[in-house]
Formats: C-alpha cells, sequence, structure tokens
C-alpha cells in the first residue's frame, strides 16, 4: 500500500543521505529526492509513472532530499 511504500521510500532515502563516499581524498555526500504512487484500479502504467513524476518534481521543489506522495 502507499504508506508501506512510503515507509520503504523514506528509509531508503534516510540511508542514502547517511552513506559518505570517499574518493580521490574527498567526500561526497548523496541524497536523493523520490515519488511515490500507488497503482490505482484500471490505471494505465504510463500514468502511474507520470503521477511518481509528479511527485517526485514537488520533492525537488520543495528543497529535495525528501520523499513525496503522488495525489
Amino acid at each position: 500500500d502507499l504508506q508501506t511504500a512510503r515507509e520503504i521510500a523514506e528509509r531508503t532515502r534516510r540511508d542514502i543521505a547517511s552513506t559518505v563516499i570517499h574518493a580521490d581524498g574527498h567526500d561526497i555526500s548523496l541524497q536523493v529526492s523520490i515519488g511515490v504512487a500507488q497503482f490505482r484500479h484500471g490505471e494505465s502504467p504510463d500514468t502511474l509513472v507520470q503521477r511518481a513524476d509528479a511527485a517526485l518534481y514537488r520533492a525537488k521543489e520543495k528543497g529535495r532530499n525528501r520523499v513525496e506522495l503522488a495525489s
């Protein structure tokens, strides 16, 4: 369900944000924004992806490094 997907996405976001990559003497930290959508009965795969993509762009607009749910 949508709530479980949000929890998984948030855990993934936190895990990525807490990871530091050491490369060529530099520490690189990562952030990720995630859009989450739940399949609706009768919905096409393209529509599902479009809703998740819209949620992703909302996450970016709200400051990045966050999870947003599709409406």
